[in-house]
């Protein structure tokens, strides 16, 4: 159900004003309206919010070397179906219809149910938001790098433990991304990661002894593969932000279940990391920020040899 069907981030009442609010009367923005979302501990009206909100979009954008480049137009996005590819595929729309300098825009979707084992109409679903904007349908299944379902399957079900399988699909699902962009002609390829996915991605990454690879996986725009840009546009707003701006524009997307739906918050290094920094997040709201804010300071080390990658996570 991708049209009414929507997981609990699309109304987070923790950040929704509602009449019992004893804050500042009027949005700390326009100072005319009044507040109906809070962020940070900052309170603004829905205009201001869904302008800010937007702007932050546009700025890594307008930033990003790749965008300022008259040879690099094609554009080819991630689209997850999650509540952030949602909203980037809208601000994508919104941003390259008054900018005429783009070519070829494209969306990805990789089909994840042979892990998942998740057997709902995802597909049909994506399909229909996919006709809702001007752009191609690109569908991959993500045992293709691996040539079939039996040699994925029996490299899947061999990780017995859920970190080692998240990895597992984070290296096939990266090079399907690659892989795609190039095949497709595409110089730029959208991410849809959150602030507070680069937050989670940047302590578990180190736990992991990943460290290394942070500035590639992190950045606002990386161009560690020749000919091909990697953009970030959705790193500046929260996941609480991405969930009120769907709410407030009305995008629903697919309840699409991961490897890890429904299990225990220490199944794994990505889960505990999850747990750990939405329970920082709750009492102290600048966490996220502060962590993105550092990570940012990281750069690729000069001892790195260009155009050789890891045979097995090709990063």
């Amino acid at each position: 159900m991708c049209d009414a069907q929507a997981d609990e981030e699309m109304t987070p009442k923790a950040v929704l004003l509602g009449a019992k609010n004893t804050g500042p009367k009027l949005c700390i923005k326009c100072k005319q309206a009044q507040p109906n979302v809070l962020i940070r501990n900052i309170r603004y009206c829905k205009t201001c919010f869904l302008y800010a909100f937007e702007g932050k979009f546009r700025s890594i954008m307008n930033r990003a070397k790749a965008t300022n480049d008259p040879s690099m137009k094609n554009i080819l996005m991630g689209f997850s179906g999650g509540p952030s590819s949602r909203a980037m595929l809208q601000l994508l729309h919104q941003y390259t219809s008054s900018h005429n300098k783009y070519g070829e825009l494209k969306i990805l979707f990789i089909d994840e149910s042979l892990a998942t084992e998740d057997h709902g109409d995802h597909l049909g679903c994506i399909q229909k938001i996919a006709k809702l904007y001007p752009f191609e349908l690109i569908i991959k299944r993500i045992e293709e790098p691996m040539g079939s379902k039996e040699a994925f399957l029996d490299a899947f079900n061999g990780l017995f433990l859920y970190h080692l399988r998240e990895d597992f699909l984070s290296s096939l699902r990266h090079s399907l991304l690659v892989h795609t962009a190039r095949e497709s002609k595409c110089s730029m390829l959208l991410l849809g990661d959150s602030a507070t996915r680069i937050a989670i991605k940047t302590i578990s990454l180190t736990s992991k002894g990943r460290g290394f690879s942070l500035p590639f996986e992190v950045a606002a725009e990386s161009s560690c593969y020749e000919g091909l840009s990697i953009i970030r546009p959705m790193r500046d707003n929260l996941s609480k932000e991405v969930a009120l701006y769907n709410h407030h524009t009305q995008l629903y997307h697919p309840s699409i279940k991961s490897i890890l739906y429904k299990t225990k918050p220490k199944a794994s290094i990505d889960r505990i990391t999850e747990e750990f920094i939405a329970g920082l997040d709750s009492g102290f709201p600048s966490t996220v920020s502060t962590i993105v804010r550092t990570a940012n300071k990281l750069t690729p080390s000069t001892n790195l040899a260009p155009g050789i990658w890891c045979p097995l996570c090709i990063k």
